[in-house]
């Protein structure tokens, strides 16, 4: 999901005396990838690529699940590092029945206060408005076997970004990104209570970055500018299973290309419901830590409540290693 990739991005990006450019690029992909889109998938480990129902990454899963005509959805969504600014994530969903297929907008904000950081410069996460469109189809129904169902889709979003970094209250380097992405994706239902899941998407960041330089000699200071421009390429597929009445279980892989640095990564998790259709908890690994969560359903909706903890290990060298909280509330009619 985009979401405040291109937030995070504008960071790593634009310190290139921090870390080697792979680092960048390592550390941006964790990022851009693995921010959940709900607090119910946070919690069973991160996977998202093959659950319907869930709250989704994957454009063909809006189409999946119990059939509405008008669903919304609220998250909030806290990130503490260790060694860097706290940031708070915003993240709205509305989903329309339409005559054929459904379509979600998403709209994510993000932002923080400043705080020091483990580069020695403080660091502030300003802006990062992002609007996304996702629409899905169950396009076949017993393609390959009777009873089995196909569902395709497909997304774009647009977003920006704006970012600070200070020295004892002077602007060192003002960043600004620019981004898209466009996402295409599939779940096949061969059966009842098993999924398969996948997705690709691509994703490109402009940065245009300010920074003041300041001559030894004289003291003068002057601005100078400098623009980029970032690729990922990102491959999710997975499965889930209804292993038992109350139990669901879930696998996703994920490839990231990135230039010419490539990364993969594992997530797993698990639902048992404890009260069938009303209270759930949720367990799993995502990709370098630990998630746990607890949900309760009702007729019309739910409120989802999860934790992880070091989702992302590749900026613990930069920001310190990260927690995060996130709740979810959702309404379908």
């Amino acid at each position: 999901m985009k979401k405040i990739a291109v937030f995070v991005a504008a960071m790593f990006l634009t310190v290139p005396a921090i870390c080697s450019a792979a680092n960048f690029e390592t550390a941006l992909s964790i990022v851009t990838s693995n921010i959940p889109p709900g607090a119910d998938v946070a919690g069973m480990g991160n996977c998202w690529v093959a659950l319907p129902g869930f709250s989704a990454n994957n454009p063909a899963n809006v189409a999946a699940g119990d059939p509405f005509c008008f669903g919304a959805s609220y998250s909030y969504g806290l990130i503490a590092f260790k060694r860097g600014p706290n940031l708070n994530v915003h993240i709205s969903s509305a989903s329309v029945a339409l005559p054929k297929g459904v379509l979600q907008v998403n709209f994510s904000s993000a932002n923080s206060g400043s705080a020091g950081t483990a580069m020695d410069v403080d660091a502030k996460f300003a802006y990062a408005p992002t609007i996304e469109l996702m629409y899905g189809v169950k396009a076949f129904e017993s393609l390959l076997r009777d009873g089995d169902k196909l569902y395709l889709g497909v997304g774009g979003s647009l977003s920006t970004a704006k970012m600070n970094f200070s020295l004892s209250g002077q602007n060192m380097l003002v960043s600004r990104t620019r981004g898209f992405q466009a996402k295409t994706g599939f779940l096949y239902q061969p059966m009842k209570g098993l999924n398969f899941g996948g997705m690709y998407s691509y994703l490109c960041d402009r940065n245009d970055d300010r920074k003041l330089n300041i001559n030894e000699d004289d003291g003068l200071q002057s601005w100078s500018a400098k623009r980029s421009t970032s690729d990922i390429h990102q491959f999710r597929l997975g499965v889930s299973w209804q292993v038992l009445p109350r139990l669901l279980l879930a696998a996703d892989y994920q490839h990231l290309n990135i230039g010419h640095v490539k990364r993969d990564q594992y997530f797993v998790g698990a639902e048992f419901y404890v009260i069938k259709e009303v209270l759930a908890v949720y367990g799993g690994w995502a990709n370098s830590g630990p998630t746990a969560g607890i949900s309760a359903y009702w007729k019309w909706g739910g409120a989802n409540v999860a934790y992880m903890n070091n989702t992302f290990d590749d900026l613990n060298r930069h920001l310190g290693r990260s927690q995060m909280v996130m709740a979810t509330v959702f309404m379908n009619f």
